[in-house]
């Protein structure tokens, strides 16, 4: 995992998909969401550090990015362009589904 953070994560839980090399859709649980990338869990993923996925987070997307690390069920994945600001603060302000 990465040590240094370039984006403050928000903590989140929100509901996710992606779209693998292999053209196979995947659901997911998104956390610790930030302007350049999150945090997904999985209950069984084939995905590996480098593999490269679209992601969509609830109804933004898809979001290309790329997973740089992984570690069983939880990944982390960096996006290729960075979210704007107003994307990040609808997603935080809207979607967010910790007390449910």
């Amino acid at each position: 995992m990465m040590s240094e953070r370039r984006d403050m994560r928000l903590p989140v839980k929100m509901e996710g998909r992606y779209r693998s090399g292999n053209g196979r859709v995947h659901d997911v649980q998104i956390s610790n969401l930030s302007l350049t990338g999150c945090r997904m869990f999985q209950n069984h993923s084939w995905l590996g550090e480098g593999d490269a996925i679209a992601l969509r987070i609830e109804n933004i997307g898809p979001i290309d990015a790329i997973v740089r690390w992984k570690d069983r069920t939880e990944m982390g994945v960096e996006f290729i362009n960075a979210l704007h600001p107003s994307v990040l603060d609808h997603l935080a302000a809207h979607f967010d589904r910790r007390g449910q």
